[in-house]
């Protein structure tokens, strides 16, 4: 990171941030004045992140550290992200702990996703022991999820605009680290990762509410559970049946036509099921209608999802169907 550029652009974004800490009361117990700077080599694609916090020897283990987090390429800041930082709304405080990720792909990286967890209600007298104070569910933590992703191609174009826009139902939450079961899992690639729903009936959706270019979505490639072991997937609850919402672009009438597809998926089987279908680049949702129950423990579990665009091919990660 030699380019002034460079630095002239974190600069600004670092005042970005303090203005809009200074317009949404977002809680801070000092000046994050210790940077780090990591290096990151994805295929052939070298990145630098760059990690500003409050103390000059950060525990990154602590549910109480805070940091920002700016993500280069090329001396470009393409992505920031900031982590264990409340913010006081008119329901209360949220917690907020964001991720960035580079999906690798071919010689290189595929995309860039930045992903969140927002946990609700977190006590103002105790904002570094948020997990004592936040609301359960089935007994356990839980936190709102979201996400952007955005592809190489685009970034490496200066396009920050056009990205993919991802939501889904609310996820289980480690107080240790609010991350390990968040919504970048299901992207990954990694059978040792996995997103965990917590929700009232132990289903969960995820919705795609942009598209990240013209043309058809015509595969949907699913992990079903979590597949690091056999033991493990059999634990946890595995998705039996899902519902894909997809919306095909009707010439004649000259609108968007709502599509529903029921799918069944295979149970006892630890690797991507394919499923082919018509998936438009806009609004859709994948819904999970019911499930295998798991022999421990009552959460499911989405080891993997990916889309397949007739332009682009698969969109979060490459995979070989052989």
């Amino acid at each position: 990171m030699e380019n002034r550029d460079a630095f002239l652009e974190l600069e600004n974004e670092l005042r970005t941030i303090a203005a809009f800490s200074l317009g949404r009361r977002l809680h801070s117990s000092g000046s994050h004045s210790y940077y780090s700077i990591f290096r990151q080599q994805v295929g052939t694609d070298i990145f630098y992140r760059f990690i500003l916090t409050e103390s000059n020897n950060p525990d990154f283990m602590s549910r109480a550290v805070q940091f920002f987090q700016f993500l280069f390429f090329q001396n470009t800041l393409l992505v920031t992200a900031t982590y264990n930082h409340p913010e006081a709304t008119q329901h209360g405080w949220i917690g907020t702990f964001g991720s960035i990720d580079i999906l690798p792909g071919g010689e290189g990286a595929k995309g860039v996703m930045i992903t969140s967890v927002h946990i609700p209600t977190v006590d103002a007298d105790n904002l570094y022991d948020w997990s004592r104070t936040s609301p359960r569910r089935n007994g356990q933590l839980f936190g709102g999820v979201g996400g952007r992703y955005y592809l190489m191609d685009d970034l490496r174009n200066g396009d920050r605009s056009n990205a993919i826009v991802i939501t889904a139902s609310s996820a289980l939450v480690d107080p240790d680290s609010p991350l390990r079961y968040g919504l970048q899992n299901a992207f990954d690639g990694n059978s040792a990762t996995s997103f965990v729903a917590n929700t009232e009936d132990g289903l969960m959706e995820i919705e795609f509410t942009e598209a990240a270019a013209s043309g058809n979505m015509t595969r949907i490639a699913i992990i079903n559970g979590h597949t690091e072991n056999l033991l493990l997937y059999r634990s946890y609850n595995r998705i039996k049946e899902i519902e894909i919402l997809s919306f095909t672009w009707n010439e004649e009438s000259r609108g968007w036509i709502t599509e529903n597809k029921k799918i069944s998926l295979r149970d006892n089987y630890l690797s991507y099921q394919f499923v082919n279908v018509v998936y438009p680049a806009r609004p859709a949702r994948i819904t999970v209608l019911s499930v295998f129950s798991g022999e421990v423990y009552s959460t499911t579990r989405l080891g993997g999802l990916n889309l397949y665009h007739d332009e682009i091919g698969w969109l979060f990660e490459d995979i070989n169907e052989q």
